[in-house]
């Protein structure tokens, strides 16, 4: 059903998503074509906004993938901000991927939430980076 309406929200919404891309290159080009840029970016906020609400309440929360994957990214190609948010959301995915994977399979019968296995690894890891701190 989620899948459903976010594809039916982008496909209604395509002409805002259009705009808003073209608008990342060249500011002045969706304004040239006669579009109310504004109010078409607060339009497609509100949609992702609903998406974004909507996912979790169907899979729940997913704790300290936030708090994990861009501090992972960061060790492995540094503080440039071209590379950090790229490498970023893929460790993030990876991470969810693979809790989801785990979550199915390690207690083949039942299923465990994945929010457990990221809050499980989180936990630890949000520690070891206070511990951190600290010694600075």
């Amino acid at each position: 059903m989620s899948l459903k309406l976010a594809a039916l929200l982008l496909h209604h919404h395509s002409q805002c998503l259009s705009n808003f891309i073209l608008s990342l290159f060249k500011r002045a080009a969706p304004k040239g074509l006669g579009s109310r840029v504004t109010w078409q970016r607060s339009k497609l906020l509100l949609v992702s906004m609903a998406l974004a609400g909507s996912s979790v309440a169907i899979a729940g929360t997913i704790d300290f993938v936030g708090l994990m994957a861009p501090h992972l990214a960061r060790i492995l190609v540094g503080s440039i901000h071209q590379n950090l948010l790229p490498v970023a959301a893929f460790i993030g995915g990876l991470l969810v991927a693979s809790a989801d994977f785990l979550g199915r399979t390690m207690f083949s019968p039942t299923e465990l939430p994945c929010g457990l296995l990221t809050a499980t690894l989180g936990g630890p890891y949000f520690i070891y980076l206070m511990y951190q701190r600290r010694r600075r």
